[in-house]
């Protein structure tokens, strides 16, 4: 386990080399990023490294994320204080009295790649969303209802070939 390996990370940019102790090599890159925006600012973090290639002795598997798919949520946070504690004597120092209602409000929008195809030797692994071409939901809606922004959508198919084994799933 690293540290204790051998294991060589390489970063070149925002992407990441690791090679481990039985010579696999891993390519990543982030794809995923989360948005918040609040009173006094906002704030955007890469929060997922994607796989982007993986080679294991003289095999390379690609994977490739074409499709993407973000949503919004919107944050409300109350507040209400109440006073619990009785006036006390002189000897202790008066805090400062809470306003009675607070409300905050903060939106965090997420975005994620997708992951489309998967390639390695004589095959290949294909996964359409209900955005691709006669992938919709049966209703005809090509987004899911249930994320407010049109923007949501659904895993429909995979479509797995493999031209060794004569075989399409």
């Amino acid at each position: 386990m690293i540290p204790n390996d051998d294991v060589v990370i390489t970063r070149n940019g925002n992407k990441l080399y690791v090679k481990d102790t039985q010579g696999t090599e891993y390519w990543v890159s982030p794809r995923n990023g989360v948005e918040s925006v609040y009173i006094g600012g906002n704030s955007f973090h890469r929060s997922l490294y994607n796989l982007d290639s993986l080679k294991i002795k003289n095999s390379i598997v690609r994977f490739s994320y074409n499709n993407g798919n973000s949503y919004t949520e919107r944050n409300i946070n109350q507040i209400a204080n109440f006073k619990i504690t009785p006036n006390l004597s002189e000897n202790y120092e008066q805090l400062v009295r809470l306003p009675r209602y607070e409300k905050t409000e903060s939106i965090t929008s997420f975005s994620e790649g997708l992951i489309s195809k998967i390639q390695f030797d004589n095959g290949e692994v294909i996964f359409l969303y209900s955005n691709d071409a006669n992938a919709a939901f049966p209703d005809g809606l090509a987004y899911r209802k249930d994320l407010n922004n049109n923007m949501g959508i659904a895993l429909r198919r995979i479509i797995v070939t493999n031209q060794d084994k004569g075989y399409k799933l």
